[in-house]
C-alpha cells in the first residue's frame, strides 16, 4: 500500500509528461505535412526570357554618319609607297640592257620616246599627272611640284563618273575646294602645259577591246581640251613572277605586255607622245625584281624617284 501511495503522489506529473509529449509529436507531424516537397534544395529566382529576335536590323537613325563620310574621303595613306626605314633590302643598279630584244612580248616600241637631256624638275610645274596608286606613289615618293590627278583603285571609267565620290578628285576653283571627276576638273582648269597618263593595271581584268575603246576616247577628249599641251602616255611596268603567278584580277604580265602593245600602238594612232618606263624596272624574265616591291606591285621610295629620273630624261622641249 505504501508503494502505490508513493506512485500516487508522482501520477500528476507523469500524466503532464505525458501529454507534453503527445502535444509536441501532433506539432512536429503538423509541421512536416505543410513543408514543400523541394525543401531543403537550393533554388533559383525565375528568369524572364525574351523570345523575341535580338539582332534587328539598325534603322536609319542609328547609324553612325561619321562612318559613312570616312567611306567617302580620300584613301589613307597607309599604302606602302614610300621608303622602308631600316628594312629595305639592297638593291643593285638597274642593268644596262633592258631585257632580250627578241623577247615576243616586246620591251620596245618603235615610237617610244629615246633617252635625252635632264629636262629637270622645273619642266614639271605645268604638268598634270592622271594615274591610279602607282601614279599617286609617284607623287608622295617623289614631292614632285605638278598637278596629280592620281587615286588609289582609280580606273579609266571612274574619269567620267559623277556617283562615286571615292574616286573624286579636289580641285582649287577662286580659293574654293571643289570635289569632281577628272573630267569635271578640265572644266576649271585645262591651262597645263604637259599631260601624263599611266592607267590600265587596274583595267587588266577588264574586256580590254572596251578598255582600249575607252582609252582612246579619253585621249581624244584630253587633246580636245587642251590642244597645245604635250601628252606623254606610259607604259605600264611589270608585276613580280611571283605576284603574277596569283593571277589575282587578272594581272599577269602576260596579259599586262600585251596592254602595253596596244597602249604603244593608240598613242602612235593619236598623235600623243610613248614612255615606256616598263623597261627601267626589268629582271631577266621581263618581270618587276622583286627587291623593288614591297608587295610585288606598287615600288619602294627610291624606285618611284628613279622613275621620276627616267621621266626627267624622257620629255620633249
Amino acid at each position: 500500500m505504501r508503494e502505490f501511495k508513493k506512485i500516487k503522489n508522482y501520477l500528476p506529473f507523469l500524466v503532464i509528461i505525458c501529454v507534453f509529449i503527445f502535444v509536441v509529436y501532433f506539432i512536429i507531424v503538423g509541421m512536416r505535412a505543410d513543408a514543400p516537397d523541394n525543401i531543403g534544395v537550393m533554388t533559383t529566382p525565375p528568369v524572364d526570357i525574351d523570345t523575341t529576335d535580338t539582332e534587328t536590323e539598325p534603322t536609319a537613325s542609328d547609324i553612325d554618319t561619321t562612318v559613312i563620310s570616312a567611306a567617302v574621303t580620300d584613301p589613307p595613306t597607309s599604302h606602302p609607297v614610300t621608303e622602308p626605314q631600316d628594312t629595305e633590302p639592297p638593291v643593285t643598279d638597274p642593268p644596262e640592257t633592258l631585257g632580250p630584244t627578241d623577247d615576243p612580248r616586246g620591251v620596245k616600241y618603235p615610237n617610244q620616246l629615246t633617252v635625252g637631256e635632264d629636262v629637270g624638275a622645273e619642266y614639271f610645274k605645268d604638268a598634270l599627272f592622271i594615274g591610279d596608286s602607282r601614279t599617286w606613289g609617284l607623287q608622295t615618293s617623289t614631292g614632285l611640284e605638278a598637278t596629280f590627278y592620281a587615286k588609289i583603285s582609280l580606273n579609266i571609267s571612274q574619269l567620267t563618273k559623277t556617283d562615286d565620290l571615292s574616286r573624286f578628285i579636289t580641285v582649287n576653283v577662286d580659293g574654293t575646294p571643289v570635289k569632281c571627276n577628272v573630267y569635271e576638273a578640265l572644266e576649271y582648269k585645262s591651262d597645263y602645259g604637259k599631260v601624263y597618263i599611266c592607267m590600265g593595271v587596274c583595267e587588266l581584268g577588264w574586256n580590254e577591246d572596251v578598255f582600249f575603246d575607252t582609252y582612246r576616247k579619253t585621249l581624244e577628249h584630253i587633246k580636245e581640251k587642251m590642244p597645245n599641251a604635250k601628252i606623254y602616255v606610259q607604259t605600264l611596268f611589270p608585276v613580280t613572277a611571283e605576284y603574277s603567278l596569283l593571277e589575282k584580277f587578272d594581272v599577269t604580265n602576260e596579259r599586262l605586255w600585251m596592254y602595253n602593245s596596244r597602249i604603244a600602238a593608240i598613242a602612235d594612232e593619236c598623235g600623243v607622245y610613248l614612255i615606256n618606263p616598263a623597261e627601267l624596272f626589268l629582271d631577266e624574265d621581263n618581270a618587276l625584281p622583286p627587291e623593288c616591291s614591297p608587295d610585288g606591285l606598287h615600288l619602294y621610295g627610291k624606285y618611284y624617284r628613279q622613275w621620276l629620273d627616267y621621266l626627267r630624261t624622257h620629255a620633249v622641249r
